[in-house]
């Protein structure tokens, strides 16, 4: 539920949610803080002007493959932008790990299984990024919060022209002591899963990442979204606002792909088929991989076959 009430500074409205441990007016700039204990300084990546954005969008459009032939028959219904609140960290992680995977050895017919231990250390710095909000929804976050790993030209909020903003400030509702737990949580989650995927483990006998969160700043990122009319549909295209790149466009369902997407659904299950059979017939030795495989494969059918029957598809830059 949003509540309602005035900046101390120039009388303009602020919205706040119970959540929310500060509002910055979007009229003036002025911060005003729910939570003292939660205080800190705040950043901001200036923004591209609002006609800069829709620039990128037409290049965006005159370059993809399919809608640079009908960009005619586009209309922009709404631009809108909003500064998302993030925290930006750098975390030091010092690792330590023993596991095992499972090795499989074929001679003849004959099929045997061996468990290889594995172990390693190592020490390294990571880039962190985090949203401060409880409901993060917005359109192509997730891709601003990689972007802004590579942008590190803040200026402190005070120093922002706030004629120029135009834009709406999303407030955080993470206070700092909370994006500390949640930032070391996600970082040895992280790495625990990057090593597993590396090293091609089953399993772990031991495991031990400790974190090290250092120089976190609140950062306030520019993120556009246009909306667009194409042929009687309503899609949307996220930008970054700091360099007017892409991070992610929704656009409709050509005829050429859905059928690349009903060819591929049926090649998937065609696939998982072959291997069950295969299996059955005892081409292939039985082992726990084969339904991991047909399970994919099905898996991958029924996303293409769902994607066959969407009027709209989503691209990531």
């Amino acid at each position: 539920m949003s509540l309602e009430f005035k900046c101390s500074r120039c009388s303009a409205p602020l919205t706040y949610t119970p959540e929310s441990i500060f509002s910055v007016c979007e009229y003036c700039g002025y911060v005003y803080w729910f939570d003292e204990g939660a205080r800190v300084n705040i950043f901001a990546a200036p923004s591209k002007p609002r006609e800069v954005i829709i620039s990128s969008f037409w290049s965006r459009m005159r370059m993809d493959r399919d809608m640079g032939r009908c960009v005619d028959m586009i209309s922009i219904e709404d631009v809108y932008g909003v500064y998302v609140p993030l925290y930006i960290s750098n975390v030091n992680v010092d690792v330590e790990w023993i596991g095992y995977r499972i090795e499989r050895r074929r001679s003849g017919r004959t099929v045997t299984a061996s468990r290889v231990t594995r172990r390693g250390r190592f020490n390294t710095d990571i880039r962190h990024v985090y949203h401060a909000r409880r409901h993060a929804e917005e359109f192509g976050l997730i891709e601003l919060c990689e972007r802004v790993k590579g942008f590190n030209s803040y200026v402190a909020l005070e120093s922002l022209r706030w004629d120029d903003v135009k834009a709406q400030v999303l407030n955080a509702e993470y206070s700092i002591g909370e994006a500390l737990s949640i930032i070391r949580d996600d970082v040895e989650d992280r790495v625990r899963d990057d090593v597993r995927m590396r090293e091609r483990l089953h399993g772990f006998y031991y495991y031990s990442c400790k974190a090290d969160v250092r120089d976190v700043k609140l950062v306030l990122a520019p993120l556009w979204i246009i909306t667009y009319r194409f042929r009687g549909g309503m899609f949307k295209a996220a930008f970054s606002g700091f360099d007017a790149s892409i991070l992610k466009v929704s656009e409709p369902v050509f005829l050429h792909q859905r059928l690349a997407y009903i060819a591929s659904s049926i090649l998937a299950s065609i696939a998982g088929s072959i291997l069950i059979i295969a299996t059955a017939i005892g081409f292939l030795e039985a082992s726990l991989w084969i339904p991991i495989l047909f399970l994919a494969a099905a898996l991958t059918g029924a996303g293409l076959a769902a994607k066959s029957i969407s009027d709209v598809r989503e691209e990531k830059k």
